[in-house]
């Protein structure tokens, strides 16, 4: 399946959204997938960080954040697996870390499976970079790499080619 990203539309997410939501993090995180109350909460608690990715109405994708003073964390971020590999994790990361700068936040954190390759390669470009291995992170024991980004004026300058008005 191929499409061009115009095709993609970015909005908040929605209560309507979470059956999608639970849907895809399964199907990415199988055993340490989140449950739907993990995503409740983060829409409760931090509603303009909590992004969906839609094709024709359907939800392919989302990311979701958590917000500490000036520290924000990626909790989860994950595109359904019929629909990777399009630019749809970029757009979300790009459209989260636009709305954490413009917000004030200076770093930001996320942890990844250290055999996730095209994960930490996005992040990598995105200004990311791995700071520890977290020993036993996941339920099966396996480890986590921390990823984090400083949040900086070349930062800014990279996002102001995002528009907040695509964001609905």
């Amino acid at each position: 399946m191929s499409y061009p990203l115009r095709d993609i539309q970015i909005s908040r997410f929605r209560l309507a959204d979470l059956k999608d939501i639970v849907d895809i993090e399964s199907a990415a995180f199988r055993k340490d997938a989140y449950p739907a109350e993990v995503f409740l909460e983060l829409h409760q608690g931090f509603p303009d960080y909590f992004l969906v990715a839609k094709s024709s109405g359907s939800v392919v994708g989302y990311v979701a954040s958590f917000l500490d003073g000036s520290d924000a964390e990626i909790v989860s971020i994950a595109v359904d697996l019929k629909h990777r590999r399009h630019g749809i994790g970029r757009v979300l990361m790009m459209h989260t870390l636009a709305k954490l700068t413009a917000f004030g936040i200076q770093h930001v954190s996320l942890t990844v499976r250290p055999a996730n390759g095209p994960a930490m390669r996005l992040y990598s470009t995105l200004g990311f970079r791995c700071v520890r291995r977290i020993s036993q992170h996941y339920s099966h024991g396996s480890d986590a790499i921390e990823m984090q980004n400083v949040l900086s004026g070349a930062t800014r300058a990279a996002d102001a080619s995002i528009s907040s008005e695509t964001v609905v």
